[in-house]
């Protein structure tokens, strides 16, 4: 009986591992993020930011945000974007990504909001 206990438990501890972590959506939604900037899709990379987000960056470059975020940006763009820290905290999570061998670390912070992570701020 022992036995089948001990096989049930690590059966269900070998499925639970298979699940995704709480870091798993705030990390895709920060590479999708990367990737639309690295596509120049701007219009893209504007709707994974949060409304307050997108009106500062418009505001800020005076145009719209789809044009405007390129002139925001300040790391490496086109490379391969590996996370490198990530802390997740309810519905806020901030995570470093580094974008190029040698150039700078790309810094974002998101927030859950209406059921999906999108960008609060990034540098």
């Amino acid at each position: 009986m022992l036995g089948r206990a001990s096989a049930a438990v690590g059966a269900a501890l070998l499925v639970a591992g298979c699940g995704s972590s709480p870091g798993d959506a705030p990390k895709r939604a920060a590479l999708d993020f990367y990737g639309a900037l690295s596509a120049h899709d701007g219009s893209r990379a504007c709707a994974l930011l949060s409304p307050r987000a997108r009106a500062l960056v418009a505001s800020r470059g005076r145009a719209p945000c789809a044009r405007a975020i390129f002139g925001r940006v300040r790391f490496a763009l086109g490379g391969h974007a590996t996370v490198t820290f990530l802390v997740v905290q309810g519905d806020l999570a901030t995570l470093e990504m580094k974008v190029a061998p040698k150039g700078p670390t790309a810094k974002l912070a998101l927030q859950k909001l209406g059921g999906r992570w999108q960008v609060v701020a990034f540098a």
